[in-house]
């Protein structure tokens, strides 16, 4: 069972990142009812992604891993875990901005996303990135029980 959790949570980073990589590209284009409908299902597969890593990640913490003196005498595992809750936090807002797109779009199909709004979710996409990117380092750093 333990491999197995350890595999979901990998798959599930790996999707996290994908899903991001998919949302990231999509929003590059046109806005129109295609792109938001396939934005949004990037972005569910991205929100999903996000849950499954917790889940997993929870599951590798109280169950399966160093016991939860270890983890919470690591200070890389608590910059990791605040790093992942900004993540969650930070993905609330593109996925608002998307499905109020949707719903516009579907009122309005000439409706077109403001050139600002889309430079924001931008920015949210790239700060997402770099946190996808740093969480890993520190679980390394976590594992090997560094600091």
């Amino acid at each position: 069972m333990h491999t197995f959790i350890h595999y979901l949570h990998i798959l599930g980073i790996m999707l996290l990142m994908g899903s991001l990589m998919a949302e990231y590209l999509i929003a590059k284009t046109k806005t129109t009812n295609e792109s938001v409908r396939m934005l949004s299902i990037a972005n569910s597969i991205f929100l999903i992604s996000l849950v499954v890593v917790l889940i997993s990640g929870l599951f590798r913490w109280f169950v399966f891993g160093k016991g939860n003196d270890f983890y919470m005498t690591n200070p890389f595992f608590h910059t990791k875990l605040t790093l992942y809750i900004i993540l969650a936090i930070i993905a609330f807002f593109p996925s608002r901005k998307i499905n109020k797109w949707k719903k516009q779009l579907n009122n309005d199909s000439s409706f077109l996303v403001a050139e600002k709004e889309n430079k924001s979710l931008f920015l949210l996409f790239r700060i997402e990135f770099v946190l996808i990117i740093i969480i890993p380092l520190l679980a390394v750093l976590v594992a090997r029980g560094t600091y």
